[in-house]
């Protein structure tokens, strides 16, 4: 009966909700981001997570890769990608509200322009088992599912990807030479 409900929680978007997943715990009961559910629903990611990550390291949560730029002004355009969450099919690049502004073909680097996610707000990942439902937020973490939520009037669906294998957060460093150019908080976060 409890296999029944994995899944209803959310509605697929491109991976089976019905899917069984592994998962091993620690004595604090979380969900080892490491093992199980990475070694079940995604195999590029539990190879990495298995093997001690790349250069045996292990795989981190969220990854942060840092920028250091100078010039007159900051390009708003590149920091409304913020975030991207990886998967085995997808890239889904993210501004600073968690908003899906891209989506790109993991191999190719392809923009997948038509993708349901774009216009889509990510609330977070999840794995799911018979026994227990873990939910990580405002990110997903590899191994578990990212989910996203579209509004259609005062209705909200959520849809989630397949497992996440990466996610990694942008953090820009802008030194502005020319004073008279500095942009305004609301052009840098895109709420004007």
């Amino acid at each position: 009966m409890a296999s029944n409900r994995i899944g209803r929680k959310t509605a697929p978007g491109f991976a089976d909700p019905n899917a069984p997943v592994v998962v091993n715990t620690h004595r604090s009961g979380a969900m080892d981001p490491h093992e199980g559910a990475a070694a079940s629903a995604a195999p590029a990611a539990a190879a990495r997570a298995s093997s001690g990550g790349e250069r045996g390291k292990p795989t981190p949560m969220v990854e942060i890769e840092v920028s250091y730029e100078r010039g007159s002004a900051p390009r708003t355009d590149v920091l409304r990608r913020i975030y991207e969450v990886w998967t085995n099919n997808h890239v889904y690049s993210l501004d600073s509200r968690l908003f899906c502004v891209e989506v790109r073909q993991t191999g190719t680097s392809k923009i997948v322009a038509d993708h349901p996610f774009i216009g889509t707000r990510l609330v977070g990942g999840q794995v799911q088992t018979e026994q227990a439902v873990e939910m990580s937020y405002p990110l997903p973490r590899p191994g578990a599912f990212a989910v996203f939520e579209a509004r259609k009037g005062n209705r909200r669906q959520f849809s989630r990807t397949s497992a996440v294998t990466r996610v990694v957060l942008r953090l820009r460093v802008v030194s502005v030479t020319d004073p008279t150019a500095i942009p305004t908080w609301e052009e840098v976060s895109g709420e004007n």
